[in-house]
């Protein structure tokens, strides 16, 4: 990538930029063995000069405050913008979105259950309650549910360094 410093800049802009003899002494030197008036470089020198006058912008910026002047382009923007949200939301990418959150729930959810489960203290209370309060999980909930309880920890961290 640094060796890109050492390359001549492009005839084309060259030319655009009102530097045509550096232009045509390029053209010479890698197409016509240092001839500028070689029939090959005086083809190429023309077409892009020709090619740049025909495609020329008097005013190459775009004024932006053409989009919101009037009511009927507000509109088309606001349609553009809409249709370019609900391309981007529809299908996979909701998939993708909320995939995250139900990946985590049922995570939390097997690891706590698990937690739970295997406590002795709980076995009890488990038993006796009754079918319909019981804990079900719900995913409408996993964020909520993750924030209260957040998972257990079954790794050793830093802070677990100087456990014993």
């Amino acid at each position: 990538m640094v060796l890109i410093l050492f390359f001549p800049e492009s005839p084309r802009w060259l030319i655009a930029h009102d530097r045509r003899e550096e232009a045509l002494a390029i053209f010479a030197k890698y197409h016509g063995d240092g001839d500028e008036q070689s029939p090959i470089v005086q083809l190429q020198y023309h077409e892009i000069v020709e090619q740049l006058n025909l495609t020329r912008n008097e005013n190459p910026w775009w004024d932006f405050r053409e989009l919101a002047n009037t009511r009927g382009n507000r509109y088309r923007l606001y349609m553009v913008i809409g249709m370019a949200f609900i391309g981007q939301w529809s299908g996979n990418n909701v998939v993708n979105y909320f995939m995250v959150w139900c990946s985590l729930f049922v995570f939390h959810s097997l690891t706590v259950n698990s937690a739970r489960n295997d406590d002795p203290s709980r076995h009890h209370q488990h038993k006796q309650a009754a079918p319909n309060q019981r804990h079900q999980p719900n995913l409408l909930h996993a964020r909520r549910r993750l924030r209260r309880h957040p998972p257990r920890q079954t790794w050793p961290t830093s802070n677990d360094a100087h456990r014993p």
